[in-house]
């Protein structure tokens, strides 16, 4: 439920809309601990699309509008096919339309250059309550320590890998580069289920 353009208080981190954690193989992961921080990945695109719907709403974007009207240097894109033998890059025009990835920077662009994570928090995490969803982990000393590891199976054991995060971010990158506490993710989910059932 919203009451005052908050989602009230029957879902927090008292009385969270779902918990659940489990380890299947690795006895040091501490399965009580709810609280992990995780990277969303393409979750990340719900948001940016939320975002963008309120441009929509708001008369700033146009569904129907070629992404060149706002993004003038993608009227012909040019994409990322390879290397050659001196290992330059090898680009040819884009073949597909254009992704979340820059729908986010057309937020910003027409929200007078506010950061698409400046824009998710004023409009979409503030109204909602959520305070642990974020592009850049080094503005949260609380939230960094609290990320989960990448684990690799070998043979009968797990090893830690490097991480796919696309880490340390210059851009909020709408398309896969939000960082979540899940509960606060599934608040926001919960809300958009509501609205859309």
């Amino acid at each position: 439920m919203m009451k005052d353009r908050k989602l009230d208080g029957r879902h927090s981190r008292r009385n969270p809309i779902s918990r659940y954690v489990t380890s299947f193989v690795d006895d040091t992961i501490d399965v009580q601990a709810t609280d992990s921080v995780h990277w969303i990945a393409s979750a990340t695109k719900l948001v940016t699309t939320i975002a963008v719907i309120q441009c929509v709403e708001k008369d700033l974007l146009h569904l129907d509008e070629d992404i060149a009207t706002i993004l003038p240097e993608w009227k012909k894109p040019r994409v990322l096919v390879g290397f050659n033998e001196q290992k330059l890059p090898q680009f040819q025009h884009a073949k597909r339309a254009i992704t979340l990835s820059w729908a986010g920077l057309m937020v910003e662009n027409v929200n007078k250059d506010m950061k698409l994570g400046e824009f998710m928090k004023k409009y979409i995490f503030e109204l909602l309550s959520i305070y642990d969803i974020i592009f850049y982990l080094d503005q949260r000393d609380d939230l960094r320590p609290r990320v989960v590891r990448f684990l690799e199976r070998s043979g009968s054991d797990l090893k830690q890998i490097k991480s796919f995060y696309p880490g340390p971010i210059s851009v909020d990158l709408g398309g896969g580069g939000l960082y979540a506490y899940v509960p606060e993710l599934l608040k926001l989910m919960g809300v958009f289920s509501m609205v859309t059932s």
